[in-house]
């Protein structure tokens, strides 16, 4: 294994974190919005599911420079850049009921986290990483990042 740095997201990141999303919760993206599994990532950068800015609390973890993981983390308060939805464009490329269906699970599923409270909004390792620590390595970032802001321990539902 390569040399191992988890830092924070770029937006140049933004291609292969919507492939890592896809892989690993393709279960629910799929259930949300039926397609050929190399067309996930793409659907997800293009209707916004994927967050495409950095913010505080979202990295990525690379191995050998290739990004293998990432992490957002999420609490009250917190200053993100406004996310783009660019539903209409989306909507006319993959159907409206794709696009609502997307995004009406994903804000049914959404976790407000209590001020004080750092939450996990998604924690996702490339398939052919998992099992090599990158998990455990995100997780104790989370935990330390939760420390250093005086934040609870850091948990998802």
């Amino acid at each position: 294994m390569g040399e191992i740095n988890i830092r924070n997201f770029r937006p140049s990141d933004l291609e292969r974190v919507a492939e890592i999303m896809a892989l690993a919760f393709e279960g629910k993206f799929q259930s949300l919005a039926p397609m050929p599994r190399e067309e996930m990532p793409r659907f997800l950068t293009e209707t916004g599911a994927v967050y495409s800015s950095p913010f505080p609390g979202y990295v990525v973890d690379e191995v050998g420079g290739e990004v293998v993981g990432v992490l957002a983390l999420k609490w009250a308060g917190q200053k993100r850049p406004p996310g783009e939805y660019p539903i209409r464009r989306a909507a006319s490329k993959y159907g409206w009921r794709k696009v609502l269906k997307l995004f009406l699970g994903l804000w049914l599923l959404e976790y407000k986290p209590k001020p004080g409270e750092c939450y996990i909004e998604h924690i996702a390792v490339m398939p052919g990483f998992q099992g090599m620590g990158i998990g455990t390595r995100l997780l104790e970032f989370g935990e330390e990042f939760a420390r250093n802001n005086k934040f609870e321990r850091p948990h998802s539902t």
